[in-house]
């Protein structure tokens, strides 16, 4: 207000709340709000608010069912594993948890001796372990993590399939305290020859 205005009060309804202002020769402020506007603006901030949150919950909820929608088809496009191992191996059971925890869909049959399954799959000697898997047309011999089989699924190797051989320490299925054995996953073809695929601890970054 500038020096010498006139400064009255006054009061105006609008929209049911009352104002009271102060009225000058060239300006009008409002010099206060009544309780019921004060209480009307509450509650408009906290329908604001839950306004937010609720949009905030249904959105973040949408997207946790698409993610699971996808999930599921991605595991529904993946073919089925089937794992030929012994009725008594301890460890190829548990390789073959850590195989579906990690989305794959596995078939188990049980055999007597692996020898035949090893010369009927076509694994090399030197490659055998105490279990074989077939998927997509590939071997998967032994303890080989999940994450090298999505691996060749997707880049499709000309192979014949991939091995760890023996039963290294600390790979799928034979986890046992922090122990954790170097190991390589072998790539091998029809005439046995082999290249290595991975190296087993995985560098950290």
């Amino acid at each position: 207000m500038a020096p010498g205005e006139k400064l009255s009060r006054d009061s105006v309804q609008v929209n049911g709340l009352r104002l009271e202002l102060l009225v000058a020769d060239n300006s009008v402020t409002v010099a206060r709000i009544s309780q019921e506007a004060k209480s009307a603006k509450l509650k408009m901030e906290g329908f604001l608010m839950f306004t937010k949150r609720f949009f905030s919950s249904f959105f973040a909820a949408g997207l946790t069912v698409w993610s699971g929608c996808v999930s599921a088809q991605l595991r529904a496009a993946e073919p089925a594993m089937t794992v030929y191992k012994t009725k008594t191996c301890g460890c190829c059971g548990k390789w073959v948890d850590h195989m579906r925890t990690n989305g794959f869909t596995v078939n188990v049959k049980e055999v007597v001796s692996m020898d035949e399954t090893h010369q009927q799959f076509g694994v090399p000697e030197k490659l055998v372990s105490c279990h074989t898997g077939v998927i997509a047309g590939y071997v998967v011999e032994g303890h080989v993590p999940a994450a090298e089989v999505r691996r060749m699924l997707k880049e499709k190797p000309k192979a014949k399939g991939i091995s760890v051989p023996g039963m290294p320490m600390g790979s799928p299925g034979m986890e046992q305290g922090p122990r954790k054995d170097t190991y390589f996953v072998m790539l091998f073809d029809e005439k046995g020859e082999t290249k290595e695929y991975q190296k087993y601890p995985l560098k950290q970054p």
